[in-house]
């Protein structure tokens, strides 16, 4: 199993971490079975944190 992508830059985040691990299943029952769940998964606010006011 590789490193998942958090442990080696932690910047990412682990919403983000979890996305690219579920890409890169080898079990193909566990990964995405369209490019739309992996869109929408990124179109998710990140669990737990409240976006920058803008401006």
């Amino acid at each position: 199993m590789p490193v998942p992508l958090i442990d080696l830059v932690p910047a990412v985040g682990r919403d983000f971490s979890d996305v690219v691990a579920r890409l890169l299943e080898k079990d193909s029952g566990r990964r995405y079975r369209s490019a739309a769940g992996p869109a929408y998964d990124l179109s998710q606010p990140v669990r737990g944190k409240t976006p920058a006011p803008a401006g």
